[in-house]
């Protein structure tokens, strides 16, 4: 019998066809996926869902201060 594995991370992730969006204890970091290079980091709590809109210009996000406070946040990308 296997026993579930916990899931501890806080990390979250959302890709498109050009960025991969990660939530971090450190902030909302964005990746380029072409050249691999870490384009922005946004000062953000850690988001426990990640959404992207079909067209990949809007991520929604939920928030969560750890004291039953939970935010849905909404970024629109240029």
């Amino acid at each position: 019998m296997l026993a579930k594995a916990e899931d501890t991370s806080r990390d979250r992730l959302a890709l498109t066809n050009d960025v991969v969006m990660v939530s971090t204890a450190d902030g909302l970091k964005i990746w380029d996926l072409q050249t691999a290079e870490l384009v922005a980091v946004l000062d953000q709590e850690p988001i426990s869902q990640l959404i992207v809109s079909p067209d990949g210009r809007q991520l929604i996000g939920l928030a969560d201060d750890g004291a039953n406070n939970t935010q849905i946040q909404i970024w629109q990308r240029p």
